[in-house]
């Protein structure tokens, strides 16, 4: 519904960004659920071959409906990304995410992901 977003390039090769977005979506629990989310991220390339990233952001989300609850999530993300070849390249992936309710029925959770994925062109 609402996006903002600013850049600003530190190099040729490393960028910070930070933004804001505001968003409705449906839930399968309640009616609706309002989200609001405030994040900053970097991104930096070393040479041809090496790419990073680091996004921090925390979401509020307000679900209304038979069910309202207000929730907060934190989310960090980072990654690394290596181009071994002109057609092969791979991103190895983190992530942690954080929610937490407001209300006496509290929903908490912390979740850790990782990943690693390659993709070769022929």
């Amino acid at each position: 519904l609402v996006a903002l977003q600013g850049t600003y390039a530190l190099t040729d090769q490393h960028r910070i960004m930070a933004g804001y977005r505001k968003d409705f979506f449906d839930s399968y629990f309640t009616n609706v659920n309002q989200v609001n989310m405030l994040y900053a991220r970097w991104q930096g390339k070393y040479g041809e071959r090496v790419t990073s990233n680091l996004m921090y952001g925390i979401r509020f989300e307000n679900f209304r409906g038979l069910v309202a609850r207000n929730d907060f999530v934190n989310q960090l993300q980072a990654g690394v990304g290596f181009k071994f070849t002109e057609y092969w390249h791979a991103d190895l992936q983190g992530s942690w995410q954080q929610r937490r309710s407001r209300e006496a029925d509290a929903v908490e959770y912390d979740d850790f992901r990782a990943g690693l994925e390659t993709t070769v062109l022929y």
